[in-house]
């Protein structure tokens, strides 16, 4: 998932991708794609199969530091999102939404979202969306 984001974003920017085995937390991708049009992703993988849409909303492997990171540096400026894939759909939850992470069924997952594309119809799509964020 993130080799396709890179791609993608990288025909309209700077994108790097980011493992950082010495610091928790640190999201997944980076990208400037003009001036004041830059941020991170954190980057996660839903099984559309395991989806309840009265079952409340629980991402494996999205830690603590994770959300922490995301959340102290939205809350001095910078574009920080969480980026879900649900079966070909990303859904782009912004740091002050992540609160919601937990505590809200996934049913009004699209009220807690900023934007959404389907990966099929468009791929190029989110380049005009990270545009606008």
């Amino acid at each position: 998932m993130s080799d396709y984001i890179c791609r993608i974003l990288s025909h309209a920017g700077h994108v790097q991708r980011h493992e950082d085995k010495y610091v928790s937390g640190v999201p997944d991708i980076s990208y400037c794609l003009s001036k004041n049009k830059h941020g991170w992703l954190e980057l996660k993988y839903i099984d559309v199969n395991k989806i309840k849409p009265k079952q409340i909303i629980n991402i494996p492997h999205f830690t603590s530091e994770q959300k922490n990171w995301l959340e102290s540096r939205g809350e001095i400026g910078c574009k920080c999102y969480l980026l879900l894939f649900v079966d070909d759909v990303f859904v782009t939850i912004p740091w002050f939404n992540l609160t919601f992470i937990n505590k809200t069924k996934w049913e009004h997952i699209w009220k807690i979202s900023k934007y959404t594309w389907n990966v099929t119809k468009n791929p190029y799509e989110v380049i005009d969306i990270f545009k606008k964020l």
